[in-house]
């Protein structure tokens, strides 16, 4: 059984859509962090399902949002990278440290 562990960048992305969301309409913030909170769920049942990208994080398309969620899995353990705007250059990611540990 894995568990998921969310980098320190990761947590950010949330707070930061979560809250941007919610300024733009009431409680659209609860339902863009309920829809991260499903995507959890799916991502433990089956964290190979997702395709790799180019740089072997693996991609969950998000329902609803246009947000792609970036993991790695371990033995035991699914690393959230990112929560990640389609909009925003992915090449970012590359350079956020918790990628390579």
């Amino acid at each position: 059984m894995y568990k998921i562990e969310i980098s320190e960048d990761a947590e950010k992305d949330i707070s930061t859509s979560t809250d941007f969301y919610e300024y733009k309409q009431k409680n659209l913030g609860k339902r863009f962090f309920n829809m991260v909170l499903k995507s959890f769920e799916l991502i433990l049942k089956n964290p190979y399902a997702y395709p790799k990208t180019n740089n072997n994080l693996r991609k969950h398309v998000m329902q609803k949002f246009p947000f792609v969620i970036l993991y790695i899995v371990g033995e035991t353990v699914i690393q959230i990278i990112a929560i990640f705007h389609t909009s925003r250059n992915p090449e970012t990611i590359d350079k956020r440290p918790d990628k390579d540990e």
